[in-house]
């Protein structure tokens, strides 16, 4: 059976997210941090429907709890396949406006989940040499992250 991990999936899109994996007879573990009796209602009612599903509780801006997270998915699923990063936060502040703490923490939940999650995984699994796939909606679906994406030319305001 196929496993999926998804970060920030007691609630929304993780958790909509949750929901399809399993109904594609993945294995679900649902991360969450703060909202642990949404993610526990989440994994009953996966159960009910038939699928294997457990519950996490990680803070995936600390690259510790991220490798804790991914050896517990491990331990019980026995393998890896798919890696969601959903988790996030949001500040509703100007850039400007932003202390550069908040930013950290922004960055910190946004990307080191990905980062740490991800190559925990390799670490994990590269003697088995099977192909693995990381997902992140931060792209809004498009193929290449921002870095990589043309940047238009400035424009006179």
């Amino acid at each position: 059976m196929r496993s999926v991990l998804i970060t920030g999936a007691s609630r929304g899109i993780g958790a909509e997210t949750a929901r399809r994996f399993a109904a594609a007879g993945y294995a679900v573990a649902v991360n969450y941090n703060r909202s642990e009796e949404e993610a526990q209602a989440l994994v009953r009612m996966l159960r009910e429907q038939g699928c294997s599903a457990i519950a996490v509780r990680a803070d995936v801006s600390s690259p510790g709890q991220v490798c804790r997270m991914v050896d517990i998915v491990l331990d019980n699923f026995c393998q890896l396949d798919t890696l969601v990063c959903n988790a996030g936060i949001a500040k509703q502040k100007l850039l400007g406006d932003m202390t550069e703490e908040e930013w950290h923490e922004i960055f910190a939940v946004m990307w080191t989940e990905c980062f740490t999650a991800a190559g925990r995984c390799s670490l994990t699994s590269s003697t088995e040499r099977r192909g693995g796939s990381l997902r992140s909606p931060r792209y809004g679906g498009s193929p290449a992250p921002p870095a990589r994406r043309p940047i238009p030319p400035p424009r006179r305001l």
